[in-house]
């Protein structure tokens, strides 16, 4: 009976410091690495951070999340913010990135509540990360996605620009300047989701495959070098130049509005049930 209890026990305080935590208890504004500032010092393996609401923490050095990081309150980088091994960052309150900051993600990213990326502020998702976001994201930097990422909120980014050659899912709204499917990435626009390419100057790159099974607005510069299969709606604005490359294809099997101008040297198909304009 004794040895039975005595592995309960044991059992008991084993679970409890796998699942190890220290708040931040410092005040608006303070420092993410005074130990002082958290009730039972700073995060680390084993350790977990927990930041409540209506505070703010700042990193103003490299901070390197290797354990979990759930916030309910705000994260301001000034710095380079790196999650590997285990780590995972689950945003639930504002986590802005300065412009001498940038988030390299090579773990789990959650975005529940709102990230902003300033001017010249980096996002890379690396290859085999996930980025999941739920919340809104603006982005006035560049973001380069080479893991997973999806898309279930609102991404801003018409003063940014997006290169992705991993797999990218966009499940809402997207909005952006530019947007470059490098080869061998995949880009698919859901059903009901909505992708926006804005300004004279906006870019829509496809050298990988996009697969549109709900609406794609594209102005400026649309060019295929890969695969684009349009299953829904894809409009042209006006002063668009759309070009399939040579060895590239579009396939419509939705609707193709075209406003602008085409230059066809690769393939495009069109199903009987889609309608083509050009103009």
């Amino acid at each position: 009976m004794r040895n039975q209890t005595y592995l309960t026990l044991l059992c008991l305080v084993f679970w409890a410091s796998s699942f190890a935590q220290t708040q931040y208890i410092g005040p608006n504004n303070g420092d993410w690495f005074t130990a002082a500032n958290w009730n039972a010092g700073l995060p680390a393996v084993g350790n977990n951070a927990l930041i409540g609401g209506g505070v703010t923490v700042m990193v103003g050095s490299p901070l390197t999340i290797n354990f979990e990081v759930t916030a309910f309150g705000d994260i301001t980088a000034s710095a380079a913010v790196t999650v590997v091994g285990g780590g995972i960052l689950a945003n639930s309150g504002t986590f802005a990135i300065a412009t001498t900051g940038n988030l390299t993600n090579n773990a789990t990213v959650q975005n529940f509540g709102t990230m902003t990326f300033a001017g010249n502020a980096g996002f890379t998702n690396g290859t085999g990360a996930n980025f999941t976001n739920g919340g809104s994201l603006s982005l006035q930097a560049t973001m380069v996605n080479q893991g997973t990422l999806t898309n279930n909120g609102t991404i801003d980014a018409t003063n940014g620009m997006l290169q992705s050659g991993g797999s990218f899912n966009n499940n809402q709204v997207l909005t952006a300047k530019s947007l470059t499917i490098g080869t061998g990435g995949s880009f698919t626009n859901n059903f009901g989701a909505v992708l926006n390419i804005t300004g004279a100057n906006g870019l829509l790159k496809v050298d990988g495959s996009l697969t549109n099974n709900g609406i794609v607005n594209a102005a400026g510069t649309m060019t295929v070098n890969g695969t684009f299969n349009n299953n829904v709606t894809l409009n042209i604005a006006t002063a668009t130049m759309l070009t399939i490359s040579t060895g590239a294809q579009l396939n419509n099997g939705g609707t193709l509005d075209n406003s602008g101008s085409m230059q066809i040297n690769g393939t495009l198909t069109t199903a009987r049930r889609s309608s083509t304009r050009e103009r």
